[in-house]
């Protein structure tokens, strides 16, 4: 396989790169869209299965990542990971999302909230001081996860994990809509969960994952119009799914599939598809 790594351009690779936690810990996953090949590195080693970790992306190669209540650094290049630190003060439970925002470089993270009396909330907090948060949201929300940032608009995006429903607001906490698109008839209308949200900015869309025990959906929502949400592609039950840039001038949508084995047919099956959005 050609040399695929960040920041490196070659005419005849055209490659799709995720950073992905796996099995044996955080691994950076990179497939040639022409030939189908496939390179995967292991950056952070042993980390527990059992234990979650939570992934996002600064614009200059920098992965952060969150495990139990601590704030990790990765740089990808070199592999080398720091500890930035403890959530917030009294901030006691993991988080269920974290994001990046690369126009004021800090990091948002939601909380689903634990007992009778706590709510979820999302914080913003100061990559220099990752004890420094800020509440941004904590009125009327449920569990949330998924996490999606468009600081060029101002809106956080995220899905609600109770009403299985994507819920947006102002950055600044403010105009929280709770239904901002119309509810879609499809033939998941029973234990239907709602996962991977992610955002593709230059196409304007939100994605996202609809799954039943046996199979998934993925789909897609206008940023702006209430009634555009439609079917993409079904297919076998997904575990992880983002939008992706490749070094080619051109998107892709991209997933793994629940059983990490089958990572790379799953790559390789949608690169064959040509999903792709300019």
């Amino acid at each position: 396989m050609g040399d695929c790594r960040l920041g490196k351009s070659l005419l005849q690779c055209c490659c799709i790169e995720l950073v992905a936690r796996t099995r044996q810990g955080i691994s950076l996953i990179s497939v040639d869209d022409v030939t189908a090949d496939v390179e995967t590195s292991l950056l952070v080693p042993s980390i527990s299965e059992e234990l979650s970790v939570l992934l996002t992306m600064d614009t200059a190669g920098t992965c952060y990542f969150a495990m139990r209540d601590h704030l990790y650094s990765l740089t990808i290049d070199s592999g080398l990971s720091t500890d930035l630190g403890k959530f917030g003060h009294g901030i006691e439970e993991a988080p269920t999302a974290i994001a990046f925002e690369w126009i004021t470089k800090k990091i948002f993270i939601s909380f689903s909230g634990v007992g009778h009396d706590s709510s979820a909330r999302i914080y913003v907090c100061s990559l220099l001081d990752i004890t420094n948060c800020a509440v941004v949201l904590h009125n009327d929300l449920d569990y949330l996860h998924s996490l999606c940032l468009d600081p060029l608009d101002g809106y956080i995006y995220w899905l609600n994990g109770i009403s299985n429903s994507i819920e947006k607001s102002f950055m600044n906490g403010q105009r929280h809509d709770r239904f901002p698109y119309d509810d879609q008839s499809s033939s998941f209308s029973k234990d239907v969960t709602y996962s991977s949200l992610t955002l593709d900015l230059l196409a304007k869309r939100l994605y996202f994952v609809k799954t039943q025990r046996k199979s998934s959906q993925i789909w897609y929502c206008e940023l702006h119009r209430r009634d555009s949400c439609a079917s993409l592609l079904a297919t076998n039950p997904i575990h992880f799914f983002t939008t992706s840039k490749v070094n080619c001038n051109h998107s892709h949508v991209d997933y793994l599939s629940k059983f990490l084995t089958l990572v790379v047919l799953h790559l390789v099956y949608l690169s064959a598809w040509g999903i792709s959005y300019l």
